[in-house]
């Protein structure tokens, strides 16, 4: 995750992150990766270990450009996280909001249950991708998660 890199460039730092079915940490070592495999038929514990051989290329995945969540994200800008509770990067979404709430950086996290992973990108119809892309566009506009913002507002369902 490029947050820290930008700002030692003197380039401008982005004002929020959305991370959507983010794969936080390299290792691939989380419990969820066993605990939702039945369940998460788009990203296996394989593929995972193939994609970050051919990520990595050699490199050590303890740094935090390939671990993140592994790295001190103070400073961080306001994030909102979105993920499946049946997908194997779970516990990487976990891990990622908590440290950035020890962190005090403001943070949103929304897990639904049932789904596949990257959810909103493959189920583009569906109610809670919907809703989602709300929360995305709610985030967006204010710069700081929903829930974080004193004048928030619930977003109204879409009319059927």
């Amino acid at each position: 995750m490029l947050v820290r890199p930008t700002g030692r460039a003197g380039t401008t730092p982005p004002r929020g992150l959305v991370l959507i079915s983010a794969w936080l940490d390299l290792h691939r070592t989380a419990p969820s990766y066993r605990s939702r495999a039945a369940h998460d038929r788009m990203f296996s514990l394989a593929s995972a270990r193939e994609a970050a051989d051919q990520y990595l290329q050699g490199h050590h995945p303890d740094d935090p450009l390939a671990s993140p969540v592994l790295g001190d994200v103070t400073g961080f800008p306001p994030t909102l996280l979105f993920a499946s509770s049946d997908e194997v990067l779970l516990d990487d979404t976990i891990r990622m909001a908590s440290a950035l709430a020890q962190a005090r950086v403001p943070v949103a996290t929304r897990i639904m249950p049932g789904l596949p992973h990257t959810w909103p990108n493959v189920l583009p119809d569906h109610p809670d991708t919907i809703a989602a892309l709300r929360t995305i566009a709610h985030f967006v506009d204010g710069s700081s998660p929903p829930d974080t913002r004193p004048h928030a507002t619930p977003t109204p369902p879409l009319s059927p």
